[in-house]
């Protein structure tokens, strides 16, 4: 041993000087670890604890959005095929009431033109009607004309309309 302390003696080491410096470096270590080690210490696992929640958060906010995205997406599709449907009913419907309107103004039309030919049916019978009285009238004139002597009588009168009958 007391050669490595000459060794270190002629290289210029002071076994006495290390002595002191190693009990100064223990003070200042066990200062420094029971006053601000410690302190450093829980500061940075309170900051460390921190970056990880704030890493957790952005993760869970990732994902979050892209929950958010994949609801958005089904919420538009399933807007899309409810708009689709909704359209189409109404073409459906538009049909139905399309329909409905052609054949309730086919009934009206029918029953426009049935009260037009039974209309005309009335007026070419009062014509009729009115021709035949006419047409008697004429009879009876001439008849009397001929004759020389006036009709007294209705009843010879219709005799007369029965027998001169118009075809129609």
């Amino acid at each position: 041993m007391v050669d490595i302390i000459e060794i270190l003696g002629k290289i210029g080491f002071d076994w006495r000087m290390a002595l002191f410096s190693l009990i100064n470096f223990l003070v200042v270590f066990f200062l420094l670890s029971k006053f601000f080690f410690k302190k450093i210490s829980e500061t940075l696992q309170t900051r460390q604890a921190e970056i990880q929640k704030g890493l957790e958060d952005a993760e869970k906010a990732k994902y979050d959005l892209a929950m958010a995205n994949q609801k958005y997406d089904e919420l538009v599709g399933n807007a899309k095929v409810k708009a689709n449907e909704i359209v189409n009913a109404a073409i459906i419907d538009a049909k139905d009431v399309s329909n409905k309107i052609k054949t309730e103004t086919e009934l009206e039309i029918e029953n426009m033109r049935a009260q037009a030919e039974k209309n005309l049916a009335k007026e070419r019978g009062r014509m009729i009607e009115d021709v035949r009285k006419s047409a008697s009238n004429l009879v009876v004139s001439a008849t009397e004309k001929l004759i020389g002597k006036e009709v007294e009588n209705q009843s010879n009168v219709d005799d007369i309309v029965r027998n001169f009958q118009i075809e129609q």
